[in-house]
């Protein structure tokens, strides 16, 4: 497990260092890295790197929702914005997906519980800096959203109570269509059309403030240049 997760972080990072130069160099003259000044007063700020969780439950509507998947979202906020999406449960190792999977649980208020993250952060080694919760309800409506064409249900789980590997394919699937989407500078069509009416209170639900969320999608839609999005596959 750790092995994993030091493949992941030194993955991530020397991607997100390597598009962060090359941002930087494309930036306008006055914002461009100085050369060495040592009547600077400041350094320049660097962008902090922010990792949510995106969790995949069938029915947030009722007391107790199934785990169906659970993805990283590594948000780099530079200029243009830089995205990776990583699948981390379930995954290749059950040791770990059934730590993950026996701590996972809701409150009353959906909220999900400490132990559920520890084990997250424990078997991952990342810091987790919110996460969001969406059903089969919410999934659906975003496919909706982000194709223009309503998607079959898949099945859930086979008979010993896994994931498909039709309903894991699916989820892979949209987020590459998710990142083509931001990669093509098209971003805006799909967040204009969230229909947040149709989420709320019973299908979405997440820890983070929605000035945050909607200060992402701004930051994505107006970029200079169309953001860098990228799915990794954790095998």
């Amino acid at each position: 497990m750790k092995k994993i997760a030091i493949i992941l972080i030194v993955l991530v990072f020397g991607v997100f260092a390597f598009f962060g130069f090359k941002a930087a160099s494309k930036l306008l003259p006055s914002n461009r890295v100085p050369s060495i000044n040592l009547t600077a007063s400041e350094p320049t700020p660097i962008p902090l790197q922010q990792n949510y969780l995106f969790i995949h439950v069938d029915d947030l509507s009722v007391k107790s929702p199934r785990l169906i998947s659970v993805w990283v979202v590594f948000d780099y906020p530079s200029t243009p914005p830089q995205l990776m999406t990583l699948p981390v449960y379930p995954s290749q190792d059950s040791f770990a997906d059934d730590l993950i999977g026996k701590a996972f649980k809701l409150d009353s208020k959906k909220k999900l519980s400490s132990r559920f993250l520890s084990q997250l952060k424990k078997v991952y080694e990342i810091q987790v800096d919110g996460y969001i919760l969406a059903d089969d309800t919410a999934i659906n409506f975003s496919n909706l959203w982000l194709t223009g064409t309503e998607s079959s249900p898949l099945p859930l789980t086979d008979e010993t109570g896994q994931p498909t590997q039709g309903l894991l394919f699916s989820e892979e699937t949209s987020w590459l269509q998710f990142c083509q989407t931001v990669s093509s500078g098209s971003a805006g069509s799909y967040f204009n059309a969230i229909n947040w009416s149709q989420l709320l209170p019973d299908h979405f639900y997440t820890d983070l403030p929605f000035n945050t969320i909607t200060l992402a999608m701004d930051q994505i839609i107006h970029a200079a240049a169309p953001a860098k999005c990228d799915v990794l596959f954790n095998e």
